[in-house]
Parts: C-alpha cells; structure tokens; sequence
C-alpha cells in the first residue's frame, strides 16, 4: 500500500483560511496582552477577557467569547496552535467556512461556560474550541463508517491526544470542564451536520442551555459562590459590600483562614488600622494565611517599620512563591522616594526571580536616576517588551535629548520628573 500523500504547509493553509484567521487573531490577542502585562497573571488575563464566575455571573457574558481567543503564557498557545490546527483544519474542509465558524464559536463559548459552571478558576484558550472540532470528526466518521468500533480503529491517534489532554487536565492546570464542554458540542453539532433530522437538531442544541444557565444573575445571590463574589468585591475596591459578605459567610460556615484574610484586607482597604491591628492581634497561629501575612506586611510598611514588613512578606514569599507579586509592587511603588531601599529589594527579587522583568527594569531606572544612561539602556535591553518597558524607552530617550544642553541650562530648571507606577523618578538637571 502506498504511503499517504504528504501535503506541504502552505497548501494546507490555504485550504483553512478560517482556522488561519482564528488562529492569527490568538496570537495577536497573546501579543497585545503580554505588551500589557504578563498572561500568566491573573490581572493581566481578567483584564484581557479571561472567563472567570465572579466576572461573568456580574453580567460580562462576552467572556465566554473573548475567553477562546486569550491563552496562559506562550508555552499554552504553542499548544494549542500546532495541536489543534490539524483539528481545526479537517472540520474546516469538511463544513465549509461558515458552518465550521459556527463549530468552533459555539464549541469555544460551551466550553468556557462549563468552566464557569464546573469551577471558580479563571480560565482562557482555544481547547474548548478545538475539542468541538475533533469532537465532530468523530461524529462525522460515525457517519461514515457507521460503527464506533471503526472510529476506534481510524482514530487512533485522536482518541490517545484527547485522553492524554484530559489526563493533563486532571493532573496539572488544564480545564477539564471546558475540554468536555467542547468535545460534547462537537459532537452533537457533527452529528446534526451529517445526518440532518429534528433529533439531532435537538441533540446538537441541548448543549447550548449551559451558555445562558453560566450567565443566570439568579447565581449571584446563591450561598454557593459568595467566596467569589467576596473576591470580586475586593478586586473592585467594594470593601463594604465584601465586609458584609464575609460576615455572612462567616455566619453559615465560621470563621476561616480565608475569611479571615479577606476581612483584613477589606479593614485595610477602609483604612480601619484600628480594627486591623486588632484583627492581627488576636489572630490565631492556624489562621495565619500567606494572604494575612502580606495584609501585616503591608501595614508595618505603612507605618513607617519597613524593614519588619518586608521580613514578614519575604517570609510570605517563601510560603507561598505567587507572593512575590507584592515585592515587585513594592519596590515599584519605592522608587523614586527612596533609591537605596528600591534597591535592596531589587536584588532580593532578583535572588527569587532572576527571570523577572521587572528587576532589569527597575534596574533600569534606579541607572537613569543616576545619571548612568549607558547602564539604563543595557537593562532596557534585557527585558521585554511591555508598557513599563516602553515607558523607561521614552524616559531615556528624553534625557538623552536634553543631555546636551545640560551644561548651558537656565538656573531655573532644576529637574525632569518621570512618573512611573508608584512614584516619582526626579533626575537632577545640574
């Protein structure tokens, strides 16, 4: 038997301009959101569109679309892409443009509402999409062949990639819930497309019902999910109304450690150090959370003993590495007001995290404040690219403009000031 064709890449690329189209717009996605920030970090992604209950279930329904298009890091989208283009690909030329554009939206937005439904994590990619379109050559095989027992023995391959996705999914990070949301629309909707009839038109529509159950606003009131609704309220600065779901939490189950920290952090978003200190004072040893000790760190930052809250948060860190936020937003939020103590911290995160961004950054304006513009372009060059990149860019590029007229400047120009983050950058002019 002769070997199967091998079809070059740009032919079978020109065969899916769809799935080519879907795919450039991930990337272009990933691009602009790593410019912005960092698509390993929840902010970055929540900001970006990433699916999440506390957002949706508070009426951002478009997450469930815009969540497809928005992957978890480059290593996430890698896979997706070069995984899921043969997928993609086959469903395409075997529906045509417009019904495999209906596959892979309504694959995407199943997927990500099951998510929403299955569990409180925030969640983004393509898989759930790409689960429909594997999920529909299965049905489409079934079609074909007209047994299951001959889909196993042509699918081979498929079958193994999708039990290998789903025991990636129980094992490490992956969404379990939205690769089964996925494969069961691509299913259902193959089925429908091949062999037309009011049964598998029902059958290919019942999956649909979880889009408008994910978005109910009737979950928002439900006991089940006011831990995220406290969350939600917090990261939206509604520390009242996340007071009052904390008490009634506490109320239903007692305390907990987590409760506890996010009452401290909504204290120390109301300014109430009174009623945090006492918080922390009576707080037990098996209720001190990595989350409480950052809340501690921060108010003995506040109070003038910075050297005892970065004892408490490099200790945090330790316990917890996602910590390690915090110092970052800490000496950001440092320089310019005290150089040396930006500095320390600097070289501490660079001893965690010699692969962060933010310490050649940092580095980079500590070098600027400096006068040392040399060293402030060789740091500029060992990061990214990103909106604080850019920034310390224009900075640069402004004092190197004005540096020669330094020695002729009028008595009455004292500085350039730069404002960056936390704080100001103040370069003597003289």
């Amino acid at each position: 038997m002769s070997a199967p064709e091998r079809v070059a890449l740009g032919t079978r690329l020109a065969r899916a301009p769809a799935t080519v189209g879907l795919f450039a717009i991930c990337v272009a996605v990933f691009v602009l959101a790593e410019r912005d920030g960092d698509t390993t970090k929840t902010d970055t992604l929540l900001a970006w569109g990433a699916a999440w209950r506390g957002q949706v279930w508070l009426g951002e329904w478009w997450r469930l679309i815009s969540a497809c298009f928005l992957h978890i890091g480059v290593g996430h989208l890698a896979w997706n892409l070069i995984a899921g283009f043969g997928w993609a690909e086959q469903a395409e030329r075997r529906l045509g443009r417009a019904r495999f554009l209906a596959l892979y939206l309504v694959s995407g937005m199943v997927g990500a509402a099951a998510s929403v439904l299955g569990h409180s994590v925030v969640s983004a990619g393509a898989s759930g999409a790409l689960f429909g379109c594997t999920g529909a050559q299965l049905a489409f095989d079934r079609a074909d062949r007209g047994s299951w027992a001959e889909v196993i023995d042509h699918r081979v391959k498929d079958l193994m990639m999708i039990v290998v996705w789903f025991g990636f999914g129980a094992v490490g990070n992956f969404d379990n819930f939205a690769h089964a949301g996925g494969l069961l629309v691509g299913l259902s909707m193959g089925w429908w497309f091949v062999t037309p009839s009011r049964r598998a038109l029902a059958l290919a529509a019942a999956p649909l019902a979880l889009i408008p159950i994910s978005i109910a606003p009737a979950f928002t009131t439900n006991e089940f999910n006011r831990t995220d609704r406290i969350f939600e309220a917090e990261v939206n600065g509604r520390w009242k109304e996340a007071l009052r779901l904390i008490d009634e939490q506490t109320a239903s189950t007692g305390s907990t450690p987590y409760l506890l920290a996010a009452r401290a952090s909504a204290l120390e978003g109301l300014s109430d150090d009174e009623a945090l200190s006492a918080l922390l004072a009576n707080a037990l040893a098996s209720e001190w959370s990595t989350d409480l000790k950052v809340t501690q760190a921060r108010m003995l930052s506040r109070r003038g003993d910075r050297d005892a809250g970065l004892t408490v948060l490099d200790q945090a860190i330790v316990d917890d590495p996602q910590h390690l936020n915090s110092r970052i937003e800490h000496a950001w939020a440092w320089l310019g007001r005290d150089t040396e103590r930006t500095a320390a911290d600097v070289d501490v995160i660079a001893r965690l995290a010699p692969a962060a961004d933010d310490v050649p950054l940092l580095r980079g304006w500590l070098a600027l404040n400096a006068d040392l513009l040399d060293e402030a372009r060789d740091q500029l060059q060992r990061a990214r690219p990103s909106n604080r990149h850019d920034d310390l860019a224009a900075a640069i590029d402004e004092i190197a403009r004005l540096e020669p007229g330094l020695r002729t400047a009028h008595e009455g120009v004292r500085s350039v000031e730069f404002r960056v983050d936390g704080g100001p950058v103040l370069r003597p002019l003289e």
